[in-house]
């Protein structure tokens, strides 16, 4: 099973935001924004911390999906150097003076691209600026996400830029990124509270790790059916593991109890019998047992599963993807 996130099976496949997402996907296969905001910016007139800018910008703009790279910086330098006649002076030094002059006559000023203090006499200081770059090609959210997750990569090994990556659909990125762990904890403090709910009510350890066993068991069986069925990782699924577990801890827990009462009632029996420590009858009671167990919580049991059935079958005529998961998740733990 693959990590993923399919928004056509959020929506019924005759709604009109199917055709939505199908354009709204053309178009991130030639440009989808990107959005960089530099909180402290480089300092243009030490060349190493300028070459080390340029190197973050130059490993972005050579990943395998990066369009282009649009950074107002470039220019700038280039018009500082038109501006003061030093194209071919080894002693240039670039500065953010023309800064306010560059922006106005670029028609930049009123977009905030940049946000500096003028102290008067040619003296700017650049607190932080944005740029942006432009992504393409035929990627799928787990690709998208995977690239964004990179790009901060990239960002972090220059902390002393302090860039901060902004994408309109970050969080959905990081929810494809780390619903596999986020779905690992939640089964985990899942199971743990069940446990010990179980030992609570039926304070002995050896039943409570065969009910715990067996909630593993099966979901970790109808994990697996899921994914034979086209179901991959995503927050669907989490939720509907969790379900899972919620609903065959009654099967596990109500066994274990009535298991634990009869043998409980077992050993009364046998501490008034003078017959005592006989194997063969040890056998027969636990066989006992189990068909004492049927009797009491498997008609029950049967009607609740025949009951739910029932109750989500006509769910598998609703044409979402989401609602159809759900339907086929209690199915299975059926």
């Amino acid at each position: 099973m693959e990590t993923s996130f399919i928004p056509e099976r959020t929506f019924p496949g005759d709604s009109p935001l199917q055709d939505t997402i199908k354009i709204f996907n053309r178009i991130m296969k030639y440009h989808s924004p990107i959005s960089f905001f530099v909180f402290h910016p480089p300092n243009i007139s030490d060349p190493v911390e300028l070459s080390n800018f340029n190197k973050m910008i130059n490993i972005i703009q050579n990943l395998p999906n990066t369009l282009h790279v649009q950074i107002w910086l470039n220019g700038y330098l280039e018009y500082h150097k038109t501006k003061i006649n030093l194209n071919n002076s080894i002693n240039y030094q670039p500065n953010y003076s023309l800064v306010p002059q560059f922006l106005k006559e670029r028609r930049m000023d009123d977009k905030r691209i940049v946000q500096f203090r003028d102290f008067g006499l040619g003296n700017i200081s650049v607190d932080s600026f944005v740029f942006g770059i432009s992504r393409g090609g035929n990627l799928n959210w787990l690709e998208r996400a995977f690239f964004v997750d990179k790009i901060r990569n990239i960002v972090d090994q220059f902390p002393k830029f302090n860039v901060t990556v902004f994408d309109y659909d970050s969080t959905i990125y990081d929810l494809i990124l780390g619903v596999k762990t986020e779905m690992l904890k939640a089964v985990f403090v899942t199971l743990t509270c069940m446990a010990l709910i179980c030992f609570f009510v039926i304070p002995k350890l050896r039943c409570t790790i065969i009910a715990t066993f067996s909630v593993l068991s099966i979901s970790y069986t109808l994990l697996g059916t899921l994914g034979w069925c086209g179901q991959d990782i995503d927050p669907v699924t989490m939720i509907n593991l969790l379900m899972a577990i919620g609903l065959s801890v009654d099967f596990s827990a109500h066994i274990c109890y009535h298991f634990d009462i009869l043998q409980e009632k077992q050993k009364e029996i046998q501490t008034e019998s003078p017959i005592k420590n006989i194997k063969i009858f040890e056998q027969k009671e636990i066989e006992k047992r189990i068909e004492q167990i049927l009797e009491i919580v498997g008609r029950p049991m049967l009607e609740a599963v025949i009951s739910t059935i029932i109750c989500i079958f006509p769910l598998f005529f609703i044409s979402i993807e989401i609602i159809a998961s759900f339907a086929r998740t209690v199915l299975f733990l059926g």
